[in-house]
């Protein structure tokens, strides 16, 4: 049997659907982003900063791109490190989040990314889009980083892990 045209899907509202006051902040050539006092007080700072002081709420995003093989333990790692901060905001009144997109190294995007897309209210077909060019980006960026690996000019710091 086929569906009934006339029946509308129900669509689940995207995180902005609530708030006119919507605001992104993440770090910029000239200057880190500082989040909002009034959300919480931390000297951490994850990639992306999406919040409505209407509304009060907040999503902190945070990009980790390892090798395909560490996808998982780096996500843990990075909602560990900010689940304080999700904490500390919702005991300040905040309906408050922690997504992560992950990226590997060679390419591959996770479902997660899909689903952060979906939250942020991307239709799939967008969200399709968007998760080939990041594949795109992530492979340049590891070529780039491939070719540069002997150029003095490049600094080598000292790995931290």
């Amino acid at each position: 049997m086929l569906p009934d045209p006339r029946v509308k899907k129900r669509v689940k509202p995207s995180f902005w659907h609530d708030g006119s006051d919507w605001k992104i902040l993440m770090d910029s050539r000239s200057a880190p982003y500082q989040i909002p006092p009034q959300i919480v007080s931390s000297s951490l700072r994850p990639d992306i900063c999406v919040y409505s002081l209407s509304r009060k709420k907040v999503c902190f995003v945070e990009l980790t791109s390892p090798f395909e093989e560490n996808i998982r333990l780096w996500k843990a790692k990075k909602q560990l490190k900010y689940a304080g901060l999700v904490d500390d905001a919702k005991s300040n009144g905040w309906e408050a989040s922690c997504l992560t997109i992950e990226v590997g190294a060679r390419g591959f995007v996770s479902m997660n990314t899909h689903s952060l897309f979906r939250f942020f209210g991307l239709t799939p077909k967008d969200s399709k889009t968007a998760r080939k060019e990041i594949s795109k980006v992530a492979i340049k960026c590891s070529h780039f980083i491939w070719i540069s690996r002997c150029n003095p000019l490049w600094s080598h710091p000292a790995r931290v892990c």
